[in-house]
């Protein structure tokens, strides 16, 4: 039964995220930084929850590092900062 949540899931938020993607590209055009941010948002969200995706963005990221950078910054866990934190003070 668990299994078939988490599928759910899953496909719930990736097709949030296409929705989110949808409208920031519908507000792009529209004056003003509206439409990045929120197309920045539904990517975030299809790469969380999107292993085909996530290849695809590390082909992506290995093409062009600076194009998305800012993305890896997002999606970095707390706990990775923490972990690195935390070998950095083992190190001294």
């Amino acid at each position: 039964m668990r299994l078939r949540q988490r599928r759910w899931f899953k496909v719930t938020a990736i097709s949030t995220g296409v929705v989110v993607l949808a409208i920031g590209l519908v507000l792009g055009p529209l004056p003003g930084p509206t439409g990045l941010p929120v197309m920045f948002v539904g990517s975030v969200i299809i790469l969380r929850h999107s292993s085909s995706a996530r290849r695809w963005y590390i082909l992506l990221g290995r093409r062009w590092p600076r194009l998305v950078g800012a993305v890896d910054r997002v999606l970095r866990r707390r706990r990775h900062a923490r972990r690195r934190a935390a070998l950095q003070a083992a190190a001294e």
